[in-house]
């Protein structure tokens, strides 16, 4: 059995191609795509944080399906404590995570994309049991629920802890 969680870390805009002495494994994935907070050694203090505290989501809430054999939530799995901000919350478009770790239902739904550790293409989304949305940490600490419906725009901005993006409201 492996420890699951049902909150996971920002890793910003998918997928995510880093691994273990690969890409991102020793500088920050924001040099291949839009990284988010976290990462594989992530390094980010919030000095980093040029967004702000209060522009910047740390965690958020992801549906494990009860299934064993399914990977999202795995805290100590590379891939596992990771979502993106590729979709809005909620959003029925499957994850794309390893073929192996995908158990798919109706309300995490999941399609096997890559089938080796040095081949991943992992992007997961943000989701909840909640109707309507999903609860997210911030940088700042505060907890605060966001609409299924946010501007997709919105919600990547929120991902990037390094600036420059308009941030509406959400």
């Amino acid at each position: 059995m492996f420890g699951r969680g049902n909150y996971v870390a920002n890793n910003g805009i998918g997928p995510a191609i880093e691994y273990r002495l690969g890409p991102g494994h020793t500088t920050p994935p924001m040099m291949d795509r839009p990284g988010g907070v976290f990462f594989i050694n992530s390094w980010l203090g919030l000095k980093q944080l040029t967004d702000g505290t209060t522009h910047t989501v740390m965690i958020s809430e992801i549906r494990c399906p009860k299934n064993p054999l399914d990977g999202r939530g795995i805290m100590h799995y590379p891939e596992g404590p990771l979502f993106h901000h590729n979709r809005t919350p909620n959003s029925l478009v499957p994850d794309e995570i390893r073929t192996a770790w995908c158990q798919t239902t109706a309300q995490a739904p999941c399609i096997g994309a890559y089938a080796a550790y040095n081949s991943i293409r992992d992007l997961r989304t943000a989701r909840s049991s909640h109707s309507g949305g999903v609860n997210i940490l911030l940088a700042d600490c505060s907890v605060r629920f966001v609409s299924e419906v946010i501007n997709l725009s919105t919600w990547t901005a929120l991902s990037s802890p390094d600036g420059g993006e308009t941030i509406g409201n959400y």
